[in-house]
């Protein structure tokens, strides 16, 4: 347990970003991303999963998946950390989402809908299993010396520099869905927006398992291994770029 202060601080900050990316949107809008017009409605979705089944771009039920876990991911943590128990911040991040879809349908303050509910519980679920894991350190990196710090701080900036890439890899395959690009076909966009969000959800993964493998080598004074994300970054731009190409002169 942290203590009180750092403790509370983050349970604050986590308050509020849930009650921005929920509740907030109908009162405060971000241009380019949402507006408050499109939140001012009272609306109950029943359906499981309707989301994934009447959608306006095929990329939002997923964003809305991923986006909803985050949110909740640390509700659950901060939860366990004070209810001592996984099965109850479930519980407690079932019922603070709860609470937020039935504000959401009072104030007319945006979609009241099950996917939110069960997506955000699961989140919290997640949360709440991380929370009561051993720690990170001891679970990874279980034996070895500790490395000379530089060493970890520039593999932690090759592990961020990484990330960053992977980021723009999403955004553009999400840009490259969302748009209409003249000359190619839709299945076309489609594939290769596709093709750049798998790029990208590569990159990341690669470079979280490169981290720990270059933390894991600094610790037993091996050899680094050989990176294997600078290929697949090549071989997945190589791809995309075809595809796009053979669209375009199709």
């Amino acid at each position: 347990m942290p203590k009180r202060s750092t403790y509370y601080t983050a349970v604050a900050l986590t308050a509020a970003a849930v009650l921005f990316f929920t509740i907030g949107k109908a009162y405060v809008g971000l241009p380019g991303v949402w507006d408050t017009i499109s939140h001012e409605v009272r609306h109950l979705r029943l359906i499981p999963f309707g989301s994934f089944i009447y959608y306006r771009v095929w990329w939002g039920p997923w964003l809305n998946l991923i986006g909803n876990i985050v949110l909740f991911l640390p509700v659950g943590y901060l939860a366990s950390l004070r209810l001592g128990s996984v099965w109850k911040a479930t519980l407690f991040s079932m019922v603070a989402s709860l609470s937020i879809e039935v504000a959401q349908y009072v104030l007319a303050a945006g979609y009241s809908d099950i996917d939110d509910l069960l997506i955000n519980t699961a989140g919290g679920a997640l949360g709440a299993t991380l929370a009561h894991m051993p720690s990170f350190t001891r679970t990874v990196f279980p034996d070895g010396d500790e490395p000379d710090a530089r060493f970890t701080l520039a593999n932690e900036r090759t592990f961020l520099a990484w990330t960053r890439t992977a980021l723009a890899f999403l955004a553009g395959g999400i840009a490259l869905g969302a748009f209409d690009v003249t000359g190619i076909t839709p299945a076309t966009q489609t594939f290769a927006a596709a093709t750049v969000i798998v790029i990208g959800m590569a990159i990341a993964a690669g470079a979280a398992i490169r981290w720990v493998r270059v933390e894991r080598a600094l610790r037993h004074g091996r050899p680094l291994p050989a990176p294997a994300i600078a290929p697949l970054l090549g071989v997945g731009i190589l791809v995309a770029s075809i595809v796009v190409l053979v669209g375009l002169l199709s």
